[in-house]
């Protein structure tokens, strides 16, 4: 198993008899790494696309665009609320924790943004002025709290990989890269597509 994929590593304890101990020991920042890589990478990835380029298929993007938002705010609350635990509720010093702290607050407001903008958009007549106000307002939001999360993922794994960890600070950035360099293929894709209609 690669070791940047471990959550567990392994302490190895040498009594005075010869005796061998196996103590393993939870890496929680490795694990908290991954998940906030898969739901602002994978799961972000797959929340702009359906409310962006899979729009045409209105039921199925908007159910994946509700259960991948979901999990993102799920994955996002679970973690900090570990971490802030872990920490013994405080907030750590360092940018990585204030911008963490930032995308809790900006996700939880950004998902309940989403449901009342669903249940106003439901009520009022399409394409109005408070309908259109409200996608906007949703819609920038939205990208707002994508870019300060990736930079939170980025601020998190320099600081991990700054602990003995070098393969981190590479993992982060490729994951950033990645994810920007599938946004800017799928939008000159969108727009190919725009044009020809």
């Amino acid at each position: 198993m690669l070791t940047w994929l471990k959550c567990l590593s392994f302490k190895i304890t040498i009594d005075t008899d010869g005796s061998i101990n196996n103590i393993k020991v939870f890496d929680f920042y490795l694990l908290h790494g991954i998940i906030l890589s898969v739901a602002w990478g994978l799961l972000a990835l797959l929340q702009l696309s359906s409310s962006r380029y899979l729009k045409m298929y209105v039921s199925v993007s908007m159910w994946t665009h509700r259960i991948s938002g979901f999990l993102i705010f799920l994955a996002t609350l679970v973690i900090a609320l570990l971490t802030f635990n872990r920490d013994k509720w405080q907030l750590a010093d360092g940018l990585h924790p204030a911008l963490g702290l930032t995308v809790v607050c900006c996700v939880s407001a950004l998902t309940i943004g989403g449901i009342v903008a669903r249940m106003l958009l439901e009520k009022t007549t399409w394409n109005t002025q408070l309908a259109v106000r409200i996608k906007m307002g949703h819609k920038l939001f939205g990208y707002l709290v994508l870019f300060v999360s990736q930079v939170a993922l980025l601020t998190g794994g320099l600081k991990y990989g700054s602990n003995n960890r070098p393969l981190a600070k590479t993992l982060v950035i490729l994951e950033i890269v990645l994810f920007t360099v599938l946004i800017v293929i799928f939008e000159v894709l969108f727009q190919i597509y725009k044009r020809k209609e």
